[in-house]
Order: structure tokens, then sequence, then C-alpha cells
């Protein structure tokens, strides 16, 4: 199995803002997928991690949990209620990589919008408190830079 979760994925609609390690620094997979209620919501599989990228948790197999992480394998382990029966590609999706205190979002250009990389950065605690001192933006061809700057 490629992924050993510490929260139920299987629960539809996670928001790891009611979670307990809710600021707790990960990376991971996301996309924005259409709830019951016909709304766009943000789902994350957050693998917990260090300012350097390297993740807390492994597999039996001894490899990074991340390390193996892709959307389409990632998408197959999750239950229907958050697929519709849809393939992985079917709703705007990215990653979030942490390397050197330096996150890099990987989006879909239609994800690029102020209100959602925010929604994106407070799910994988992308702070300063967390040790993170700059966020990159990458979508097609193009990077945006964010500094954090102290408070």
């Amino acid at each position: 199995m490629c992924l050993k979760p510490e929260y139920n994925y299987e629960e539809p609609f996670v928001e790891f803002e009611e979670q307990e390690q809710r600021n707790a620094l990960g990376k991971g997979l996301f996309w924005l997928v259409k709830n019951d209620s016909e709304k766009f919501e943000l789902f994350c599989i957050k693998i917990l991690c260090y300012r350097d990228g390297e993740t807390l948790k492994k597999v039996e197999t001894g490899v990074c949990e991340s390390e193996k992480l892709n959307h389409e394998r990632a998408w197959a382990k999750l239950d229907k209620a958050v697929t519709q029966g849809k393939p992985y590609n079917y709703y705007p999706r990215g990653r979030v990589e942490i390397k050197k205190g330096k996150a890099t979002i990987f989006l879909n250009p239609a994800l690029n919008e102020e209100p959602i990389v925010e929604k994106i950065c407070r799910s994988f605690g992308l702070t300063r408190e967390n040790g993170i001192v700059d966020i990159r933006i990458k979508n097609d061809n193009s990077w945006h830079y964010r500094f954090l700057m102290e408070k």
C-alpha cells in the first residue's frame, strides 16, 4: 500500500484545520473536488515532514511515503465518496514539496488564485513558524514567489 496516512482519508473532504496536527508542516497532494453540496473543496493528502523535507514516518519498505506518492496511485486508494468514480486527473490538482526550508507548490493554473493558494498554505502548514522561509508557486512554465516576512 502506497499510503499510510495518520488520519482516515477515506472520510471525504478532510479539513486539516480541524485536525489535531493542523499547524504541522507537511507535503503531499491536493485536488479541488466537488462535494455532495456541489461546492468545491480542497482535498489534501498530507504527509508530515521536517523543514528539510524529510518525512516523519516511513512505510514497511523503509522508503519515505512521499517518494512513492503520486496522484494516480493515491486517487485509486481513496473512497468513491471522494473520487465519485472520476479519473485522478478529472479535477484540478497539485502537490507541495519541501526542501531546505523552501516550499514549492506545483498546481494547475486554474488553482492559481489567492484564496486557493492561501488555503493550500494553511492546510500544509507552510509558515515561518514551521521553518519555511519562502514559497514558490509553479504552474505551466511560470514561477511565482512568496517571501514569508518576520512578524
